[in-house]
This record gives structure tokens, C-alpha cells and sequence, in this order.
């Protein structure tokens, strides 16, 4: 029952992590245009989002703090979990998600 309980939080993990995984993807995808100028390619990118979340400041610290759950749920999954594939995939885990957050992070410096 308790290892059931660790994959739950490896599963919300997975689950808090996915858009900011996504959000990252296609900023590498617009920033790669060449033709566009900085301010072009941030207008882009807020053009997928809805009309009231076009803040790229206040998109970014809620990816950030998506990826910061993420880092401490998987990690949590790691510490507690006594099954060797649930740890393999919770510490890949939360290394994305402290990469990702470190990125959130230095962004909004």
C-alpha cells in the first residue's frame, strides 16, 4: 500500500511537468526562426495562449512552480519508494524538473 502511494506522486509528478516540458519545446521551436526579431518571437509564443495569460512574466512563474512540485513530488517518490523502477523513473524525473525549474528561474532574473 505505501508503494502505491509513492507511485501516485510520481504520477502528479509526470502530470505537473507536462506543460512546462511543452511550454519549453515550443519556445526552442519559434526561437529558432532566424527571420523573426526577439519581440516577434515572444509574440508568437503568447499568441497560443488565451488573451488573459499573455504575461509572459506570470506564465513563467507558474511554470516555474509547476516545475518545482514536480521536482519535490518525484523526489519524495525517490526517498520513500522501495521498488527500483519507480525510483529509476522518479529521479529521471525529478532531474527534468529541476533542470526545467532552474531555466524558470534564470529567466525571470
Amino acid at each position: 500500500m505505501k508503494d502505491r502511494t509513492n507511485i501516485n506522486f510520481l504520477r502528479a509528478s509526470i502530470i505537473s511537468i507536462i506543460l512546462p516540458v511543452l511550454y519549453i519545446g515550443l519556445w526552442i521551436k519559434i526561437s529558432g526562426d532566424d527571420f523573426l526579431t526577439y519581440n516577434e518571437q515572444v509574440m508568437t509564443l503568447m499568441g497560443y495562449f488565451p488573451e488573459f495569460a499573455r504575461d509572459p512574466f506570470w506564465l513563467t512563474v507558474v511554470f516555474l512552480g509547476m516545475s518545482v512540485l514536480s521536482a519535490t513530488l518525484s523526489f519524495r517518490a525517490w526517498l520513500r519508494s522501495v521498488k527500483k523502477g519507480v525510483q529509476i523513473s522518479a529521479l529521471m524525473v525529478c532531474s527534468l524538473a529541476t533542470l526545467l525549474t532552474i531555466w524558470f528561474a534564470s529567466t525571470l532574473l
